[in-house]
């Protein structure tokens, strides 16, 4: 996991994003041990249980295993994302 992305779960008030410091006004999350590909429904299903009201999703290996994740999730029937 990046250092901003670490600084953020651990609870971080202000992170620097090009040089400015910005406020971190969120929840986070880890998951750990899952895989975005083999194991896509399980993390799937803990977001569609978790109701969030904005979902922002990050790796710790590739922007393409967040990209594939992100793409199925959003192409669920929006009844699926949100019971």
């Amino acid at each position: 996991m990046g250092m901003r992305n670490r600084r953020i779960v651990d609870g971080a008030d202000t992170v620097r994003i090009f040089g400015e410091a910005v406020a971190v006004a969120v929840r986070a999350w880890t998951v750990n041990g899952f895989s975005s590909h083999a194991d896509q429904p399980i993390p799937l299903d803990w977001i569609r249980r978790a109701e969030p009201e904005r979902l922002i999703l990050g790796t710790a290996r590739t922007t393409r295993s967040t990209r594939g994740l992100s793409r199925t999730y959003r192409s669920m029937p929006t009844s699926r994302r949100s019971k």
